[in-house]
């Protein structure tokens, strides 16, 4: 067994489901596993997501938030996901082309997502910069 069949079915992992899930690559839809959300993943858990920019394409997409919000209700990502690239001009394009071999766009700052748990009042959340709720 691999991957997250190995960790569903771990003699070792805690019993019950958590209330806090940290989702995996970005929330990249290859990383998704329904064994999971089924037994290791509270209906009303906080779900906290990274944006990734560059590479093949930009994760999370507007489907694989979609996909999550079914599982999570309170998706909280540490930046606005990019859904699109940035239009400039072709000329500027093809001089940027011919000079630069590998360009990752910045996108300004990465937020923060804090979470504190008081067993009295239960779990608050405090997003920093441009985390938000998704």
């Amino acid at each position: 067994m691999t991957g997250w069949s190995a960790i569903v079915n771990s003699p070792n992992r805690p019993i019950g489901k958590s209330d806090i899930f940290k989702v995996p690559h970005h929330g990249s839809e290859n990383a998704h596993s329904d064994e999971v959300w089924e037994t290791m993943v509270d209906k009303n858990a906080l779900g906290i997501l990274t944006s990734k920019i560059g590479g093949r394409s930009n994760i999370p997409k507007p489907s694989d938030i979609k996909r999550l919000k079914k599982y999570l209700p309170h998706l909280f990502c540490t930046s606005e996901p990019v859904t699109k690239k940035q239009k400039r001009d072709r000329t500027v394009e093809k001089t940027i082309n011919s000079t630069v071999k590998n360009r990752v766009p910045l996108n300004g700052e990465i937020g923060q997502i804090q979470l504190r748990i008081d067993i009295n009042s239960g779990i608050a959340v405090r997003l920093k910069g441009p985390a938000k709720k998704l």
